[in-house]
């Protein structure tokens, strides 16, 4: 390889010493032929000297037109595309420019036709709730139905009023703190500890956990949640229990459960120990007044 590297230099030097030698030849015999040329015009030696002559213009000529033209040409084709791509980007802004404005127009065309609806709408609406008895609003069959929840003998209707109590407590905190008051809790926590391993109990157990991540939400629920009897113990049960869609729900329920001041004392140490011994302490005396009795 670096024979060949040194030797093509070498080459090329040898080429350009013939081509200027052949030239520098062709050249004398051209010149010596003008010179010995002598006699009318019509000789046959002045004529083929001097087609030759223009032969050598005309290549010349041809050729000094193709150098001229490789760099025009690289030149407009630059161009040529530059402009394309210039045309192509203003002819996009343009068309997204115009896409905007007739969005916007549409919309205001839209809202202006439909205020005049949406205005007689919430007029009926308002009236129609203004007329409403209590025990048929939303947040009243909703109270009526967890009291009955812990007595329902139908999966479906389980099912039911706990995909309600899901939704509702999710779009509303008004919904969430007059449940909350009338002991949603402690009813939640007793269905999830009664339900069993099959697919439609599993489903109400995915809805009950996903009611009480609505209710954490609050932090003034969420306090009641943490401080509610067996809660961290029901949580964390089905929390190692289920691996289903419900296992995400639960993990989320104790990020926010742990994240609150009533959790932080329970996980000291201090805390925990005076709790078990006031705890032990009632257990004692309520042995004592049995056996009294």
């Amino acid at each position: 390889m670096s024979c060949r590297n040194a030797f093509m230099p070498l080459g090329l030097a040898a080429v350009a010493i013939q081509a200027f030698i052949r030239g520098e030849n062709s050249r004398r015999k051209l010149t010596a032929s003008s010179c010995s040329v002598e006699g009318p015009n019509n000789d046959p030696q002045q004529v083929d000297y001097t087609n030759m002559m223009h032969s050598v213009v005309k290549i010349q000529r041809w050729w000094r037109y193709l150098l001229r033209m490789k760099g025009t040409n690289a030149a407009v084709l630059i161009q040529l595309h530059l402009r394309g791509w210039m045309a192509k980007q203003l002819h996009k802004r343009k068309v997204q420019s115009a896409i905007l404005i007739q969005s916007h127009w549409k919309g205001h065309l839209a809202r202006k036709h439909t205020k005049t609806q949406l205005l007689d709408l919430r007029m009926r609406m308002a009236k129609s709730a203004a007329n409403v008895e209590e025990s048929q609003r939303l947040i009243n069959r909703l109270i009526a139905a967890l009291s009955e929840l812990l007595s329902m003998k139908s999966v479906t209707n389980i099912l039911h009023t706990c995909a309600t109590l899901d939704m509702t407590t999710e779009l509303l905190q008004k919904c969430c703190e007059k449940l909350v008051a009338a002991g949603a809790i402690c009813t939640l926590l007793k269905l999830i500890q009664s339900v069993s391993r099959s697919i439609p109990d599993q489903q109400v157990l995915k809805h009950a956990i996903s009611t009480l991540r609505n209710l954490a939400r609050y932090p003034h629920l969420v306090e009641i949640l943490v401080l509610s009897p067996y809660c961290m113990e029901t949580i964390v049960m089905e929390f190692l229990r289920n691996k289903e869609d419900a296992y995400f729900v639960i993990v989320d329920l104790l990020k926010k459960m742990c994240q609150t001041p009533a959790a932080k004392d329970m996980r000291n140490p201090r805390t925990v120990r005076e709790n078990a011994d006031k705890r032990l302490k009632e257990v004692v005396e309520l042995l004592r007044l049995v056996s009294h009795a």
